[in-house]
């Protein structure tokens, strides 16, 4: 038998791997366009759950800004103002009432204050910074008490 009568005897089986071995790849193609299409989703409605703040929400919030704001007008070493203004500002950074990049800008400047002290506000501010800027503080050297 040659080489080419082998094939023509084998035509079945070789239609068949090649017939399963395409569907493989199709289920395995859906499979993943089926998992991308529900993370996208997932991202979607939790970016809804996030930009869905009630206007009573954002007014609360420009409220609480425009206060901490005065605070540290009035204070501007003080690490209680420090920390309302930042919590503040992460608030709005979070309910999309300030520009992420806006509210960036200004908790900069108020990171030596509120690293530098050790009160439980000045700690709470910091953690709502973290939460609002992903990356915006270093990285802790060692665990917090």
């Amino acid at each position: 038998m040659t080489f080419r009568e082998g094939l023509l005897r084998a035509r079945g089986q070789i239609a068949f791997i090649l017939a399963l071995a395409i569907s493989i790849a199709v289920i395995v193609r859906l499979e993943h366009l089926g998992t991308q299409a529900h993370v996208e989703a997932r991202v979607e409605e939790r970016l809804a759950e996030l930009s869905d703040t009630s206007a009573a929400t954002r007014d609360l919030v420009r409220k609480a800004l425009r206060r901490a704001e005065a605070a540290q007008g009035a204070s501007p070493y003080d690490p209680a103002g420090a920390a309302a203004l930042a919590t503040s500002l992460a608030a709005g950074r979070l309910s999309a009432t300030i520009d992420p990049e806006e509210a960036r800008r200004r908790i900069e400047p108020l990171l030596p204050t509120l690293m530098g002290d050790d009160s439980a506000g000045s700690l709470a501010a910091l953690s709502a910074v973290a939460l609002a800027f992903p990356g915006l503080l270093p990285e802790p050297e060692a665990a917090v008490d």
